[in-house]
């Protein structure tokens, strides 16, 4: 549990209990499930006090090369969760979260040859946790996380199998 001086809390709770829109408070969940070849998936959720889950499945139950899915998420006060799947080659994987006192959450599970994965979370007073798995006949795989911000909670776990494999991840 994170330690905030008397003054940030203070300053935190003023904000929040100021804003008419936290009592409106949205549970945003997006759902896009694609089988094919040469796809793009989409999703962008934000807002104040918000909790957003997206989940992108694509190529799943049938051969789906060339994959393209892409998930933003930001705010004030939210809880963000973010997940991708994707099968077979050349895939591209990619979760952009920020805000401020946020807890945001990133999955990108690949399985195949050629692709990449890059999870990118930044802001202030947030708890950042990232997982990457590229697996099954994974070669030529990289996966990069990139965390940072103000007095945030950073946690980062990739898992590689196979061979020509890069995984980096920057944590500041």
């Amino acid at each position: 549990m994170k330690k905030y001086s008397p003054l940030v809390a203070v300053s935190l709770f003023a904000l929040l209990a100021a804003s008419p829109v936290l009592a409106d408070a949205n549970t945003n969940t997006s759902n896009i499930d694609q089988i094919g070849v040469n796809l793009t998936a989409t999703a962008t959720q934000g807002g104040v006090g918000n909790t957003s889950t997206s989940n992108i499945d694509q190529g799943l139950d049938a051969a789906g090369d060339n994959l393209n899915a892409t998930v933003t998420q930001g705010g004030l006060g939210t809880l963000n969760e973010a997940h991708i799947k994707q099968d077979d080659d050349d895939n591209t994987g990619s979760i952009d979260q920020s805000g401020l006192v946020v807890d945001n959450y990133a999955l990108i599970d690949q399985d195949g040859v050629n692709n990449e994965a890059t999870i990118v979370q930044t802001g202030a007073f947030t708890e950042n946790d990232v997982e990457v798995t590229q697996f099954g006949t994974g070669a030529l795989n990289t996966a990069t996380v990139n965390q940072g911000g103000v007095d945030n909670t950073n946690s980062a776990g990739v898992g590689q199998n196979g061979s020509n494999l890069v995984a980096t991840v920057t944590q500041n």
